[in-house]
């Protein structure tokens, strides 16, 4: 039991949706985050990393009149701090060099500033471009309680706070976030907090930011885990949550065993499952993409396929029906069926469906190249054409109403360059760009048990393109449950062919995906942002040059 001498301190973890780039908006929603929690007796509010600036700012960091616009936002947040104490995320600056930085505030002033000390350079992160690294921790008291700052990759790195901090000379570590949503991520985040308390001695508190910017999720689920490696409170998956937690102080520097039957065990949100979670994460980048670059309502092609319609799904639960507008654009091989399950689907979900035809123009387009086909056999060029009309259609509607065209292509399709480049490919998001095809299917299952949004038949139905007479996907694929395998072997886990070969997959079938694969990398530099949902997407995550030689 703790000592009556024992000091308790109230701390909330702000776990807030900043906008990269918005000094201003992000600032006041900091002061204004600080004036609720000063009236419910807060002594200490956390926001996460560059919470001023958004994470990640990339090259506005280049930019001298962003850091200073930063470093006065941070001035007047401080200032914001009288009656409680803060920690807020910013980009600092010292004698010409960068940091990424946390500022503990108190009485209105910044009282230490703890800069990053592992700079992360890999996947999603390019930290180093413009960083320069800390390179200690500082032990900072509150009421005397005893805590260190990490900031994200400090926590990671095994050269980090887990290598500099003794055992037991700290009542808690504060570690704030930006750490990017993949399926499963939070599991690997507490593994390694609550490996890090235990080793310490103490109470850590891990904040992270939520929301959505370009490619990347951020997923939220702060949590706080006890000197014992227990899970004490867990905030929120995919939305913005205020988590309040107390923390006392240790009168003796040993741990005490019987310390954790004292505090206070709070409510602990069950996470999703894998396909819920991967759907919200779907739902947040996009209505986030939407919102923050300024648009209303999004348009894209309902094919009567499987693609688009958990596109449609995913539109209308995160923007509401009456942001979606779906066209149907039939031609010649267009069958009936399609059209049955695009009604369909359009009236389960409620939006908005356009037919616009689009064999008169194909027609048009193929009699002006007759002269120039003369001789030859149909082939790909009249399949690709079809659908670079379409992707012109929805282009012209955006232009003319404002909308945003979303491409419905999925990672199995972007990955063998099965998508038409100024067709299907062309939008100002790709939603299930980094979702495979077997995993578009386990999303429809899942959606349908909200509700019934996805016709049974669109989900049984064999893919197919439908450019050409009876065209099924597996006459150019390969199966698709073997097609992923593939894919997640080489491009997630960077396996060569014959690491893939003996895991038992087909030698013929590898080979022949990993040309694709390899072939198509023009395609994908020149295709919109998706939304990252994997441990590696096409993007950030993957960058191979397009003028390569290596095979």
């Amino acid at each position: 039991m703790n000592s009556p001498l024992a000091r308790t301190i109230k701390i909330a973890l702000c776990q807030f949706n900043p906008t990269v780039g918005d000094l201003k908006g992000n600032c006041d929603r900091i002061v204004a985050e600080i004036a609720k929690a000063k009236k419910t007796g807060i002594d200490l509010i956390v926001f996460p990393e560059l919470a001023i600036t958004g994470y990640p700012p990339e090259d506005l960091l280049l930019k001298s009149d962003f850091i200073d616009g930063n470093l006065k936002a941070l001035k007047k947040a401080a200032a914001s701090c009288r009656g409680i104490a803060a920690i807020i995320g910013f980009a600092d600056k010292k004698n010409g060099k960068l940091f990424n930085s946390a500022a503990f505030i108190k009485n209105g002033k910044v009282c230490a500033v703890q800069n990053k000390v592992c700079l992360p350079n890999y996947g999603v992160f390019d930290e180093k471009r413009y960083f320069s690294p800390g390179k200690t921790f500082s032990r900072i008291k509150l009421n005397g309680i005893s805590f260190s700052i990490a900031v994200c990759e400090d926590l990671w790195d095994k050269k980090g706070i887990a290598s500099m901090v003794r055992p037991g000379s700290l009542d808690l570590i504060i570690a704030i976030n930006a750490s990017p949503y993949y399926s499963g991520k939070w599991k690997e985040r507490e593994r390694t907090v609550k490996t890090l308390a235990k080793q310490k001695h103490a109470e850590v508190a891990y904040l992270n930011i939520v929301g959505g910017q370009d490619e990347i999720v951020f997923d939220g689920m702060s949590f706080v885990a006890d000197s014992s490696g227990k899970l004490r409170t867990r905030a929120k998956q995919f939305e913005e949550d205020l988590l309040v937690f107390d923390v006392s102080e240790k009168i003796s520097k040993k741990p005490d065993k019987n310390k954790k039957g004292t505090k206070l065990y709070l409510s602990v949100p069950v996470p999703l499952d894998r396909p819920a979670e991967i759907y919200r994460a779907l739902c947040l980048g996009l209505r986030d993409y939407v919102k923050k670059n300024g648009f209303k309502d999004v348009v894209f092609g309902l094919s009567g396929g499987i693609d688009s319609a958990i596109v449609a799904a995913i539109a209308a639960d995160s923007l509401g029906k009456d942001n979606v507008k779906a066209v149907f654009m039939p031609s010649k091989y267009t069958s009936a069926q399609s059209r049955r399950d695009a009604v369909k689907l359009a009236e389960n979900l409620g939006i908005g469906l356009s037919e616009i035809s689009i064999g008169e123009v194909f027609d048009s387009f193929l009699s002006g190249l007759d002269h120039h086909f003369s001789g030859t056999a149909p082939n790909i060029a009249e399949e690709n054409l079809q659908a670079r009309i379409r992707g012109t259609l929805l282009m012209a509607l955006s232009n003319k109403f404002g909308y945003l065209v979303l491409a419905t292509g999925n990672k199995s399709e972007v990955s063998t360059g099965y998508a038409t480049l100024y067709g299907d490919m062309a939008g100002g998001l790709a939603v299930i760009k980094d979702v495979p095809k077997t995993l578009v299917y386990e999303l429809a299952d899942h959606r349908n048990k909200i509700s019934e949004a996805i016709p049974q038949s669109i989900i049984e139905r064999a893919p197919t393109a439908e450019l050409k007479e009876d065209q099924k996907d597996q006459d150019s694929l390969p199966p698709y449950d073997v097609l992923d395998k593939i894919i997640s072997e080489y491009v997630e886990r960077d396996k060569s062919a014959a690491e893939i070969i003996r895991k038992g997959l087909p030698a013929e079938t590898v080979k022949k995906t990993i040309k694709m694969i390899d072939a198509s990398e023009y395609k994908r530099r020149q295709a919109a942002p998706g939304i990252k949902i994997t441990p590696k997407s096409f993007g950030k995550d993957r960058r191979i040059p397009i003028t390569n030689g290596y095979r």
